[in-house]
């Protein structure tokens, strides 16, 4: 790992402009947060009506993994981003009541830790295009070959 130093000399300071700024940026991410909460409560609330409907029977057992795992995988991609949205508006508003050194670090760490899970997010993304690209493709490009429907 690369070593840091720092070798900003003084107590940390900040400008209205910073602060200004912070105010903008806590705004749309609360927005981005609570819109996120509201897909996750959508998909939950769907999830629920999907497992009503496979324990009355309707759908059968053939759907079970997309009447039930996609919408549970989507919840989580949907809530957790938004939980972490949460957190950093939460601590941009602690920084600009305190503006001092530990709650830009906080800022910056909360920032740091929803940047990280979007990368995790498109790695598993991006391995889930190339499982889907190996294992179904030559599947589907088998069964035109043949010319059979599929």
């Amino acid at each position: 790992m690369e070593q840091i130093t720092n070798t900003n000399s003084g107590d940390f300071k900040t400008t209205q402009q910073m602060l200004d700024t912070m105010h903008t940026t806590r705004r749309w991410v609360r927005f981005l947060s609570i819109f996120g909460f509201v897909i996750a409560g959508i998909l939950f609330v769907f999830f629920l009506f999907q497992f009503i409907f496979i324990r009355s029977g309707v759908g059968g057992i053939n759907n079970l993994l997309m009447m039930i795992v996609f919408p549970v995988v989507l919840f989580f991609v949907y809530f957790f981003p938004s939980f972490l949205l949460s957190k950093y508006a939460s601590s941009i508003g602690r920084f600009i009541k305190d503006a001092s050194t530990i709650t830009i670090e906080n800022v910056l760490k909360c920032q740091k830790n929803f940047w990280k899970y979007v990368g995790i997010l498109l790695l598993v993304t991006i391995g889930v295009y190339i499982i889907i690209m190996v294992v179904v493709l030559p599947g589907l490009l088998g069964t035109f070959l043949s010319g059979k429907q599929p």
